[in-house]
C-alpha cells in the first residue's frame, strides 16, 4: 500500500502545485476515483478490500495535501456527515479545502447528528458550517433534523453550506443563510465568499 500512496501522492501532488485548487482537484481526480473503486464492492470481498483500500490510500493523501497550508488564521469552520451517512471522505475534503482557504475548519466526520454539528458551530464561533449528505437512511427524519438545526442556527453570522450525492433525495426549502453545493468547486467558490 505504501507505493499506491506514494503514486496518488505524485498525482494529486503534481496537480496541485500545477496550479489546479483542492476543488478542482477532488472534482476530477479523487471523488470519480473513488467511485470507480466503489463499484468493486458488486464484486464480493475483493472489491471490498480494494474499495477500502483506496479510500485509506485518498484518505492518506488528503491529509497530506492539508498539512502542505500553513496554519489557518482566519474564520472558524466545523462540519461532518450526517448521522447515519458512513462516508467520511466527502467531509475530509471540504475541511482540507477550507483549510487551505485560510479556514480554522475541523472536521466532527462521519455519522454525527445534525444537532451537533448545529451546536458544534455555535460552540466554536464558525463563521462557516457544512453538513455532508452522501447517504440516507431515513429520508423523513433526515430532513426534519435537517430543517430544525438550519433553522435554528442559520445566520448571516453563521452561514451552512450543505452538499452530497444524497442531498437530492431531501426536499429541503430554501432557508437563508444556506448555500447548496454539488461540487467541491462549487464549495469554494461559496466559501471564498465570506
Amino acid at each position: 500500500m505504501g507505493a499506491d500512496v506514494a503514486s496518488a501522492e505524485s498525482v494529486l501532488l503534481s496537480a496541485y502545485t500545477a496550479g489546479s485548487g483542492l476543488g478542482h482537484v477532488f472534482d476530477e481526480l479523487v471523488a470519480p476515483a473513488i467511485a470507480g473503486i466503489g463499484e468493486r464492492w458488486k464484486g464480493g470481498r475483493e472489491g471490498i478490500l480494494a474499495e477500502h483500500s483506496a479510500t485509506a490510500v485518498a484518505s492518506a493523501v488528503i491529509r497530506r495535501l492539508r498539512d502542505l497550508e500553513p496554519l489557518p488564521t482566519g474564520p472558524a469552520a466545523v462540519g461532518g456527515a450526517i448521522e447515519g451517512d458512513p462516508y467520511s471522505m466527502p467531509s475530509q475534503m471540504t475541511d482540507t479545502l477550507l483549510h487551505g482557504l485560510g479556514y480554522n475548519s475541523f472536521d466532527l466526520g462521519a455519522n454525527t447528528p445534525v444537532a451537533t454539528i448545529g451546536e458544534a458551530a455555535v460552540r466554536m464561533d464558525a463563521d462557516l458550517a457544512w453538513i455532508s449528505i452522501n447517504s440516507v437512511v431515513d429520508p423523513v427524519t433526515a430532513q426534519t433534523e435537517l430543517i430544525d438545526t438550519l433553522t435554528e442556527h442559520a445566520s448571516g453570522k453563521r452561514r451552512f453550506v450543505v452538499g452530497g450525492r444524497a442531498l437530492g433525495d431531501l426536499d429541503l426549502p430554501p432557508i437563508e443563510h444556506v448555500h447548496h453545493v454539488g461540487s467541491m468547486r462549487e464549495l469554494e467558490a461559496v466559501a471564498a465568499l465570506f
